[in-house]
């Protein structure tokens, strides 16, 4: 029932959202909407890459899901036999938002049930042939969310619960007036919370705030100050990012700076700059002279997004510059 007068709310706009129409699902996190997927398909077995965030395969074990792993190239790309059994989807991540969209596309084409784990290119457009899982809390500032893009995506025939994520949404309001530390044990109390949750629908509040992004700010801002980062630290990036051409829907998440040094997060820390390596665990799982190793261990996934400027990214080159 439509309720009247008393308090306000926030006063938000009902703009657009980026994604939207029949062939879009919103659910609350990018892993539970890979498991959708695989129910939308009937299918419990995934090829998935080894370098993957655990909580992906933590969450997909928990349903049951039959796993096996492959290794990636120095492009990314999977290294997968040219075919693979009609029971078993397989999942491609477009690392860092970086991957082609043609590489994409032929993936899509070669193997039967593909899914496009775009969780680190919020807009990179759906690949044709596949299902495509986007995780907008990664790009804005939003509690939870996931949106699923394929021809089928809305139209699963199972009840799925909304999810409710205003108890555990201070931290955004606290990040404004208190910055990173003051708001952080507030952010992982909605992180715990997302852990431990199911499949849902993308909550209300999520929805109302990606209803007032300005996408086109936001994507303009992140690919300048990726341009902006790969002339400052193409030379001692030991990861060669030219391989991969910016085309008009690559709009990173991250600018992945990989760096032979095993003291600079410290060295970030002590001077506000907040970041860790990713899957840092995989150290233990993997060979040693594996991209997956030096990913592991090496990567410093460097801030590009909309509040970052140049001359904060002057900031930090200067701080690895000192810190080296």
């Amino acid at each position: 029932m439509k309720e009247y007068g008393s308090f306000l709310e926030l006063d938000l706009k009902k703009g657009p959202e980026f994604y939207d129409g029949p062939g879009v699902k919103r659910l609350n996190t990018a892993r539970c909407g890979i498991g959708y997927v695989l129910r939308l398909l009937g299918l419990k077995k995934l090829r998935l890459p080894t370098y993957l965030c655990p909580k992906v395969r933590d969450y997909l074990l928990s349903q049951s899901i039959e796993l096996s792993h492959y290794s990636l190239d120095d492009d990314l790309l999977p290294i997968l036999p040219e075919k693979i059994s009609s029971d078993t989807a397989v999942l491609i991540v477009n690392y860092f938002g970086l991957l082609p969209h043609d590489k994409i596309e032929t993936l899509a084409r070669r193997y039967q049930n593909v899914i496009i784990d775009n969780a680190q290119a919020f807009y990179k457009k759906p690949a044709e042939n596949a299902y495509s899982v986007y995780s907008p809390r990664k790009f804005f500032g939003v509690p939870d969310g996931c949106y699923v893009v394929g021809e089928k995506a809305g139209q699963e025939d199972f009840s799925i619960p909304c999810d409710f994520s205003a108890d555990t949404s201070l931290f955004l309001l606290k990040r404004i007036e208190r910055g990173c530390q003051g708001s952080y044990p507030d952010r992982m109390m909605n992180e715990t919370r997302l852990d431990g949750s199911g499949l849902s629908l993308m909550s209300r509040l999520t929805r109302a705030l990606l209803q007032n992004v300005d996408y086109t700010a936001v994507k303009d801002r992140r690919v300048q100050n990726f341009r902006y980062a790969q002339s400052l630290f193409s030379q001692m990036n030991l990861f060669d990012l030219s391989r991969f051409p910016l085309e008009e829907d690559t709009v990173p998440m991250v600018y992945p700076l990989v760096l032979a040094d095993d003291e600079i997060l410290s060295h970030f820390l002590e001077n506000s700059v907040y970041l860790g390596r990713w899957w840092s665990a995989l150290t233990s799982l993997v060979p040693q002279n594996s991209l997956e190793m030096t990913l592991s261990r090496y990567l410093l996934p460097l801030p590009i997004d909309q509040r970052m400027t140049p001359e904060d990214l002057d900031y930090i080159y200067r701080l690895i510059v000192s810190g080296r």
